[in-house]
């Protein structure tokens, strides 16, 4: 887990530093249309990606209420010791 929060982080602070500098000299050499085109266009990876995701979970349908359901959640989450202070 300290990986991947290390490598997200990276991640988050090479995008701050390298995305303005872009989107600097796409401005300065395309022009406003075309920046709004290429952020446009750089939703596309996002998006094609969850739909190329398949999921096999499928979960059992319930005949309970919602509340019954919430209560039971707050039952389990008050007997877990890690969610005490």
């Amino acid at each position: 887990m300290p990986n991947a929060i290390a490598l997200n982080s990276i991640q988050f602070n090479v995008a701050v530093m390298v995305g303005p500098a872009l989107a600097g000299q796409a401005l300065a050499r395309l022009g406003e249309k075309w920046c709004f085109g290429l952020n446009a266009l750089s939703f596309l990876a996002p998006i094609v990606a969850l739909l190329m995701i398949r999921s096999r979970f499928q979960p059992v349908k319930t005949t309970e209420s919602m509340f019954t359901s919430l209560k039971q959640g707050i039952e389990f989450a008050r007997k877990q010791s890690s969610m005490k202070r």
